[in-house]
C-alpha cells in the first residue's frame, strides 16, 4: 500500500489518487498532507556542517574531511 503523501509527492492528480482505493474521499487527502505537515515540525533537525574545510592564520593553515554517508544510506 502507498500512502497519499508518496502518491502527492509522485506527481499524482487528486482525481488519479481517488481511484486508487476505492473507499477515498477528497477530504482525505488534504487532511493526510496536513498530518503530515504537523509530523515533520516536530522534528529537530541537527545543524548542517560541511564535508570538508580549510582554515588559514597568518602561520599555519588546516584542511580536514569527514564522512558523509552516501545517499540512500541513512
Amino acid at each position: 500500500m502507498v500512502s497519499i503523501v508518496a502518491m502527492v509527492t509522485d506527481g499524482m492528480s487528486v482525481i488519479e489518487i481517488l481511484a486508487e482505493p476505492p473507499d477515498l474521499e477528497a477530504d482525505d487527502i488534504s487532511e493526510s498532507l496536513r498530518y503530515a505537515a504537523l509530523a515533520v515540525q516536530e522534528w529537530e533537525l541537527p545543524p548542517l556542517r560541511p564535508a570538508w574545510g580549510c582554515s588559514w592564520t597568518r602561520t599555519s593553515h588546516r584542511c580536514w574531511w569527514r564522512n558523509v554517508p552516501q545517499e540512500g544510506t541513512m
